[in-house]
């Protein structure tokens, strides 16, 4: 579980919901998997390639969606 978010995440009113999520390159310092820690409901974040790996193996009962990704 780490601070993953850019500043340029966009959050809801009462900062605990989150709309676009921007991850910081700085912050995430190329972990495979890890869970957003400023979320209160569980998203977990893959890389890539672990979403490659993870979608040839047919499992079922997950979403995936890209992220962007702050270069900073």
């Amino acid at each position: 579980e780490i601070e993953a978010l850019s500043d340029k995440t966009e959050l809801g009113l009462d900062k605990r919901i989150i709309k676009n999520i921007i991850l910081s390159k700085k912050k995430i310092k190329g972990k495979k998997i890890f869970r957003i820690k400023e979320s209160t409901k569980p998203l977990i974040v893959v890389r890539l390639d672990v979403a490659e790996s993870l979608l040839r193996r047919s499992f079922k009962g997950i979403k995936l969606e890209r992220l962007q990704v702050e270069e900073i």
